[in-house]
């Protein structure tokens, strides 16, 4: 059958279908035989171990449904919410390039002449990104002006969560109840790597329960939440159960899955680190630790392949990276490129750094010769991030976290008894904003020893394997249990929701704050920075916007504290007022997650090597 979905999904792709994706678009199969009519469009929780497609799975699900068979009991919209910039990139090339692909192939495919015409819309209109700092071109830009026509949002919770909150981040009031009205109505909202989202993720709840029961859309609102490691706790909320709203579906790998795919047979075996012998003398602690580390990660290299260090916050990676480099200088081999990926890089230099990546595994798979890669990288690297490793070194984090982490080491299962992780432990913290919990840390450290020792007793114990041998354990089965649950967030209830509605100032000439609503720690929350040469103290000064054009690839996502910080000793950050024209200088106290600002190049704060480094001297 030349329209069946197996031919649709390999058209798109270049990949075969797992069977689980193949139930997520087509439903159960009937009589031996799968019925390539579709399925409901019902809420799920899709519970699917990483590396097994579950993007494609869910996109090629809408389009399989909404637009090649035309079922109006599908969404007309995808929004596809994610908690990182680095995801939503990635995301979106991944939706554009299948788009394309299934464009091209559309004749052959036999699609009706309406599936042909929606999936034409889609390539000139979608996706459409929503981020801080993306500007639309004019055929996306305007896409709240077509409700009637089908829509791919992909966009980070901030962007997407404050709009279905009716305060829609980086964009003018005016248009939030536009937004609020498309963004809770008509939709397939996909969330995935829920434990990443914070309170984001109860609020997702909260809206699945508004849209089905206290304030009914007008068009169905479905939800699907995606987790490698996160159950469905956050759906327990006091009014999701006193409406009686039922738990969603669950989708899963069948039994065969499970026993039959190579992938699933990955072998990961972990050691922790020791701290290193010696004593820092004079140098700093951390300083010391991040040297003898490093001589560990470049001696442990393996030729040709790639090394993956993993810290939690983005200082620490910094000075690994910098350790790693010096080690390397002092060397006469090369262990090939050193990179540092986080989420504080100008769009241009990310690119860069993930080029090289990508060059790698294209070199790796169709095995060329590469003097192989060493990537230090933050929590960036958890979720969404197709490379596989074949050492993995990872700072001490929350066992949800370092489910994901070790997800990226043999993630093809190719490198069984050649793979290795090391869990290492920082010895001090430097100031700033540790992203973890104390005791979070403290329950992974202890599971993370109970593996250790899992796989010290068998070398070629599969990883998932030892998850499970882990949890059957009685002393830790509570902990794990615990520890994969979603801590409880602040999530808005009806009555807020409802005072919303107003999208008028307040006296004081400001609006209700949903930020704790959209993420648990403010500090997370983001402006886009770039850098001009000009002379702020200059009285002088042409204030209306002459100069270079701003480019994409120059802007910068930082932490609203974090930039406040840089501006305390009197430096300005400057916001484009549009009812003016002109520039205004902003006081540390008056950011809000969104905004886009200009610098004075003389301010510094980055560099090209290391991203934000939030320093005077760093130009």
């Amino acid at each position: 059958m030349k329209n069946s979905f197996e031919t649709f999904f390999e058209r798109a792709t270049g990949h075969t279908p797992y069977d689980y994706q193949k139930r997520l678009a087509c439903g159960e199969p009937n009589e031996g035989e799968r019925p390539n009519q579709g399925s409901p469009c019902v809420s799920r929780l899709i519970d699917i171990p990483t590396g097994l497609g579950k993007t494609a799975a869910v996109v090629m699900a809408w389009l399989w449904n909404r637009v090649v068979l035309g079922r109006n009991d599908w969404p007309r919209r995808l929004v596809y919410c994610l908690p990182m910039r680095t995801l939503v990139e990635q995301t979106r090339d991944n939706v554009q390039d299948w788009i394309v692909n299934l464009c091209q192939a559309s004749v052959g495919l036999e699609f009706s002449q309406n599936a042909r015409s929606e999936l034409a819309w889609l390539r000139e209109h979608s996706p459409i990104v929503l981020m801080g700092g993306e500007e639309l071109d004019s055929s996306k830009r305007d896409w709240d002006l077509h409700p009637e026509k089908p829509a791919i949002l992909i966009g980070t919770q901030d962007m997407l969560l404050s709009r279905a909150l009716n305060r829609g981040y980086g964009m003018s009031r005016f248009r939030w109840p536009m937004h609020f009205a498309l963004l809770n109505n008509d939709c397939l909202w996909i969330l995935d790597e829920t434990q990443l989202m914070g309170s984001g993720l109860w609020t997702t709840a909260q809206l699945d329960w508004m849209r089905q029961d206290r304030f009914q859309s007008f068009k169905p609102c479905v939800s699907w939440w995606m987790s490698a490691t996160l159950g469905g706790k956050f759906l327990e909320t006091q009014d999701r159960s006193a409406a009686k709203i039922p738990a969603p579906e669950i989708a899963s790998l069948s039994p065969e899955e499970e026993s039959s795919l190579a992938i699933l047979k990955a072998v990961r075996p972990v050691t922790i680190y020791p701290d290193p012998k010696g004593k820092a003398g004079k140098q700093d602690k951390t300083e010391f630790y991040f040297q003898k580390l490093a001589r560990s990660i470049v001696n442990e290299h393996l030729t040709g392949h790639l090394t993956l260090a993993v810290c939690n916050r983005v200082a620490h990676a910094q000075s690994l990276k910098k350790a790693i480099e010096n080690i390397q200088a002092q060397s006469s081999s090369s262990n090939g490129d050193v990179l540092l990926l986080t989420s504080r890089f100008r769009l241009k230099d990310r690119k860069a750094a993930l080029k090289k990546v990508a060059d790698f595994e294209e070199a790796r798979k169709k095995g060329h010769p590469h003097p192989g890669l060493i990537l230090v990288s933050t929590q960036v690297i958890e979720a969404g991030f197709d490379v596989s490793a074949a050492r993995l070194w990872t700072e001490v984090a929350p066992w949800p976290s370092f489910v994901q982490r070790l997800g990226r080491l043999n993630r093809d299962g190719k490198l069984n008894g050649d793979a290795k992780a090391f869990v290492f432990e920082v010895p001090v913290q430097q100031g700033g904003i540790v992203p973890y919990d104390e005791e979070d840390l403290k329950t992974g450290k202890e599971i993370v020893s109970a593996l250790e020792e899992l796989c010290a007793k068998k070398s070629d114990l599969p990883a998932r394997q030892a998850f499970i041998d882990l949890a059957k354990m009685t002393e830790f089965a509570e902990k794990i249990s615990k520890a994969l649950k979603p801590k409880p967030e602040p999530f808005p209830r009806a009555s807020d929701v409802h005072g919303l509605f107003s999208t008028e100032p307040d006296v004081f000439g400001g609006f209700t704050d949903i930020s704790p609503w959209v993420r648990n720690i403010e500090a997370k929350a983001d402006v886009t920075v770039f850098w001009r040469k000009f002379d702020p103290d200059d009285q002088n000064a042409d204030n209306s916007g002459e100069g270079p054009g701003l480019q994409r690839d120059e802007l910068c996502p930082v932490s609203v504290w974090r930039l406040q910080k840089l501006l305390k000793d009197s430096r300005k950050a400057w916001f484009w007022e549009p009812k003016e024209k002109c520039w205004e200088a902003m006081r540390p106290d008056d950011l809000c997650p969104g905004m886009t600002l200009l610098l004075p190049a003389a301010c510094g704060g980055y560099e090209t090597a290391l991203g934000w480094t939030g320093e005077p001297q760093s130009k």
